[in-house]
């Protein structure tokens, strides 16, 4: 199986959510962290 998510960058609140779910819902908790990178690297 592979599956393939759509991310977006708009103004708004600054909440992450992955196909219509918050990040906190993604498992497993390794793909949170991957998610998380883009926005550590800018320092955000």
């Amino acid at each position: 199986k592979s599956a393939t998510a759509v991310a977006y960058c708009k103004r708004g609140r600054g909440l992450l959510r992955v196909n219509g779910r918050p990040l906190e819902m993604v498992e497993p908790r390794v793909l949170q962290y991957k998610l998380q990178e883009p926005i550590l690297l800018l320092g955000k």
